[in-house]
């Protein structure tokens, strides 16, 4: 299975103009619907995987981390506008297989797994759970959680801190019980005070 390239050099916060990558962006009317990035131009070629690449230009500002020059991969930049937000950590499929197309229905998104869980023992109460040990944490830990088709962002103590609760708050304060509460790796969608938040990757 091939596997996109990372951003080689990203800009921080700052990323290229998409109206710039899409008139470069060549669109083919055959079967397949690929995309292909109009390489004869300077800044632009494709790597030894054949991804294609854009070398992007910007004044050093503290958003561009005060870079001046960011290396970019195409087809994650078509990804990123077609989708809210991308979990940290995913890897991203071709399903054509084709390397050199950018059309971000072509790439498949594979979430990496949650490392936690929510677990629960009679004698202290609620807590989380590493899936790969089954041990709970022992510091604070800031996890996304599905509950009622609402993703938010939660702090759990530590398992010596945690205290016998039947609902454990949110960051938005809301109180969710942890039996019917599921830890995930999607992006917050709560509206009430976590969609604020940047989206947290698991400790």
């Amino acid at each position: 299975m091939s596997f996109l390239s990372p951003h080689r050099k990203p800009l921080h916060r700052v990323f290229p103009d998409m109206s710039y990558v899409m008139k470069y962006t060549i669109q083919t009317s055959d079967a397949g619907s690929h995309w292909f990035w109009h390489e004869g131009r300077k800044g632009h070629r494709h790597n030894a995987l054949g991804h294609a690449f854009l070398a992007w230009r910007v004044k050093p500002t503290a958003d561009s981390g005060w870079r001046e020059h960011g290396d970019f991969c195409v087809a994650r930049l078509h990804l990123a506008a077609l989708y809210a937000a991308i979990v940290p950590r995913t890897r991203i499929a071709s399903i054509c297989g084709l390397p050199q197309c950018i059309n971000p229905s072509h790439w498949r998104l594979h979430p990496p797994s949650p490392r936690w869980r929510f677990g629960r023992n009679p004698a202290s109460g609620w807590a989380l759970k590493r899936i790969s040990t089954g041990q709970r944490a022992k510091q604070s830990v800031v996890v996304h959680v599905g509950y009622e088709r609402v993703v938010h962002a939660m702090h759990v103590l530590p398992s010596d801190q945690v205290y016998y609760a039947a609902h454990v708050p949110t960051l938005c304060g809301l109180a969710v019980n942890p039996e019917l509460a599921t830890v995930t790796t999607a992006p917050v969608t709560c509206l009430q005070g976590c969609s604020h938040l940047p989206n947290i990757s698991e400790a």
